[in-house]
């Protein structure tokens, strides 16, 4: 007589589906875990009301919020041309592809979120970007205000800025206030106006050098 394997087959499978849900209900605490804590931080997450740290821009209020990212966009679109055109000096025109223009902005997005904060004055955190210069200038740092500089940055790379850039830079156009405007008030609205974006982040030059200078912090 043939011996049935049936219900081991059953068994099997129900093994398998035991491991399956018990894989489904690990990912889902993970991802609840991690709503939370971004939700905690007040980065990206929809209608949450960050937790300012003491001493920082007050982000809660309307104002101050689009103050704040209009300077983040400033910063960023700043630190953007700088690196472009340090990439187009290096490779010359004729030797920049679109997709050196991809790789490149994406460093510069990390390297903003790892090295910006926002500039201390008076022992005071003031709402201006800025990167340390190797340690001469200081700067308040932090899960909140490193996320909130790298999300503007992204947001200028996420889309159809990139191929913006990159005619930019083989043209050769590397007016600070034109970078502004075009990523800043026409790209992601994190400016409201030309003018607004021109004037953002203290009207500083190479993201916070010529403010520097002229304050003698460099």
């Amino acid at each position: 007589m043939r011996r049935t394997r049936r219900p081991t087959r059953v068994c099997a499978r129900a093994v398998v589906g035991v491991g399956v849900a018990v894989r489904v209900f690990v990912f889902g605490v993970c991802v609840a875990l991690a709503w939370c804590a971004r939700t905690i931080d007040g980065a990206g997450v929809a209608g949450a009301t960050p937790r300012v740290p003491k001493g920082v821009p007050n982000v809660n209020d309307s104002v101050t919020r689009a103050r704040v990212r209009c300077n983040a966009c400033a910063a960023s679109a700043d630190a953007l041309r700088e690196d472009l055109r340090a990439l187009v000096t290096r490779k010359t025109v004729a030797g920049v592809r679109r997709v050196d223009i991809v790789e490149a902005v994406d460093a510069t997005c990390e390297r903003v979120g790892e090295e910006y904060g926002l500039l201390m004055r008076d022992d005071k955190t003031t709402e201006v970007f800025t990167e340390g210069f190797g340690g001469t200038i200081s700067r308040a740092r932090g899960s909140w205000i490193t996320q909130y500089v790298r999300e503007e940055c992204g947001r200028l790379i996420d889309g159809e800025l990139d191929d913006v850039m990159f005619e930019m830079s083989v043209g050769m156009k590397w007016e600070r206030d034109a970078w502004r405007t075009t990523l800043c008030s026409r790209g992601t609205r994190a400016c409201a106006g030309d003018d607004k974006a021109n004037r953002a982040n203290g009207a500083v030059e190479e993201g916070g050098r010529d403010e520097a200078k002229s304050r003698g912090e460099l």
